[in-house]
């Protein structure tokens, strides 16, 4: 089963663009409903970003992309028995805007630590990531490039294996241009949190 998963990840990798869930049956030669259950199994894994819906014409998947999670898997550096699913006590961040700025909102968290270099745990950081990336409309135009490069840096550098000085200054950069905006300001301190640094101005 995990290599027919795996086949899918990496034709959803390579890509480079969403793909249906007929198209992978036609690559892959499996049968349609063995296809959706592994594109579902992926999902809720953590490993693909994927739209499905039932319309008046049938149902449909289309798989937008390989999460920075499935990325990992591709690379060697997690298996796909490490999930990310409801069952779990794993968590997504919860970006809201009704919290002071440096408050912390997520629930607890028990997942395989991934990078045993830095020696944390970079699961819940990647979901944060994937999250933020969703909402860079929220920062002014002229800082949106500045926090795409941030954010990209970061999660090159946290699944690394052996992070360099790169990490700290784009989180730096990153809260630079994103601490005056809630939403942006309680994951960047999440992000800070788990990593052990301290952000300038909050001590």
């Amino acid at each position: 089963m995990q290599e027919t998963q795996r086949q899918i990840l990496h034709l959803i990798f390579s890509a480079k663009k969403e793909i249906s869930d007929r198209q992978i049956v036609e690559k892959l030669g499996k049968d349609l409903q063995e296809v959706r259950f592994h594109l579902d199994e992926l999902s809720e894994g953590g490993f693909i970003n994927l739209l499905s819906d039932s319309t008046s014409t049938g149902d449909f998947y289309l798989a937008k992309s390989v999460t920075p999670r499935g990325h990992m898997v591709i690379k060697g550096q997690i298996s796909l028995d490490e999930r990310i699913n409801s069952k779990s006590s794993s968590q997504t961040f919860q970006i809201t805007n009704k919290a002071p700025i440096g408050s912390q909102q997520f629930g607890n968290y028990n997942t395989a630590q991934i990078n045993q270099n830095i020696g944390i745990d970079v699961t819940d950081i990647l979901q944060i990531i994937e999250d933020l990336k969703k909402s860079v409309n929220d920062i002014p135009l002229d800082n949106q490039e500045i926090a795409v490069g941030c954010l990209a840096t970061i999660e090159e550098e946290v699944i690394a294996p052996k992070p360099s000085s790169k990490l700290k200054a784009a989180l730096f950069g990153l809260w630079s241009v994103t601490k005056d905006i809630v939403t942006f300001a309680n994951a960047v301190t999440a992000i800070a949190d788990r990593l052990n640094i301290n952000l300038p101005g909050l001590g």
